[in-house]
This record gives structure tokens, C-alpha cells and sequence, in this order.
């Protein structure tokens, strides 16, 4: 999946037209977040060099944390919040444990 697509998928979840561009660099700042994600879960010991981007099969995976970062954007690790009977209360994670455990890490034994 394409980067262009990623962020036509995103502004769907996040209810902005495809036309507005006026938060498309908001946007492609949470899908870079959520490679960096993904990228730091798979590779537990540290990201190889070179990779770069997510595997496919965590394409959509990706516009997901985007959107969960995205939803929580201005009430960044929020611990308790409550307005007219909606009350709000996160954890110290940014993104939602739901989503980490599709990542299935990369482990291996490093040779000189």
C-alpha cells in the first residue's frame, strides 16, 4: 500500500474530506510515528539498518496507530478525565496494546 494511500484511509477514519489538505502534514507526522512504532516492536533489540517503511502486512495496521495517536492528540497519556458522562482515562502507553500485539517481533542471533 502507498503512502498516498495510507493517508486517504487515515483522512476517512479521522472524518476529513479527501479534498482538505489543510492537515496532511499533521497526518503523514502520525503515519511516520506509527512505522516508527511498528518498526521498534518488530525488532525488540534494535532496527537493522536499511530497514526502512513497514512489511505490507502491516500496512493498514499502520493507518490504525495513526488514527489511535491521532484521537489522542492534546490529551497526550491523559489519566483521568470526565465531561458530561464521557470520562477519559489513559494509560502511560500512546498506543493501544490491542494494536502492539499484531506485531509479531523479530528476534535473531546477531554473528560478527
Amino acid at each position: 500500500m502507498f503512502y498516498g494511500d495510507k493517508l486517504l484511509i487515515l483522512k476517512g477514519l479521522a472524518g476529513i474530506s479527501d479534498g482538505d489538505i489543510s492537515q496532511d502534514t499533521e497526518l503523514g507526522v502520525y503515519l511516520t510515528v506509527a512505522a516508527d512504532t511498528i518498526r521498534r516492536t518488530e525488532y525488540p533489540l534494535g532496527v537493522p539498518d536499511g530497514v526502512i517503511g513497514v512489511k505490507p502486512q502491516y500496512s493498514v495496521l499502520q493507518v490504525r496507530i495513526a488514527h489511535a495517536l491521532w484521537q489522542k492528540r492534546g490529551m497526550d497519556f491523559q489519566t483521568g478525565h470526565g465531561e458530561n458522562g464521557v470520562n477519559r482515562s489513559y494509560g502511560s502507553e500512546d498506543v493501544p496494546q490491542s494494536l502492539l500485539a499484531q506485531i509479531t517481533p523479530v528476534i535473531g542471533v546477531y554473528r560478527q
